[in-house]
């Protein structure tokens, strides 16, 4: 694969804040964009195909405050979108083998600007993910 390019946008939405044993609630969007040529290795000029993708997500998250410091969640998310490429000269498309994740993650709040969380989502598309944040 040779360099390319990604343009992606993304929104999130508190529906609920929480508070006592209400929980608070999270929807998000995204959609990106992302495209690049490809050529087989260890051939002298080789040629290029082309290789593009299109990723279109949904979610919501819902956890709880604890002392205002952690946060515990659970999340769902779904998503799609074509991956198109050239393959021997034939236009082939493709998909992802889940259109699914959930899992739980972890928020801690360090202060008034640190916070970091951590994150598992072992069904359907598996991921672990890890973050730091510094608010201005």
């Amino acid at each position: 694969m040779l360099p390319g390019w990604i343009v992606t946008g993304a929104v999130a939405y508190r529906l609920f804040d929480g508070g006592g044993p209400a929980p608070f609630v999270l929807v998000n969007g995204s959609i990106g964009f992302a495209a690049a040529r490809t050529r087989e290795q260890d051939v002298v000029d080789a040629p290029t195909a082309s290789l593009t993708s299109v990723d279109v997500r949904v979610g919501a998250v819902v956890g709880w405050t604890i002392a205002q410091v952690l946060s515990p969640y659970l999340a769902a998310r779904a998503f799609g979108g074509p991956v198109r490429w050239t393959l021997a000269g034939q236009s082939v498309s493709g998909g992802d083998r889940y259109h699914y994740q959930i899992g739980a993650g972890l928020a801690v709040r360090f202060g008034e600007r640190i916070d970091a969380y951590m994150e598992a989502a072992p069904l359907g598309e598996k991921r672990a993910s890890v973050g730091f944040g510094y608010s201005f």
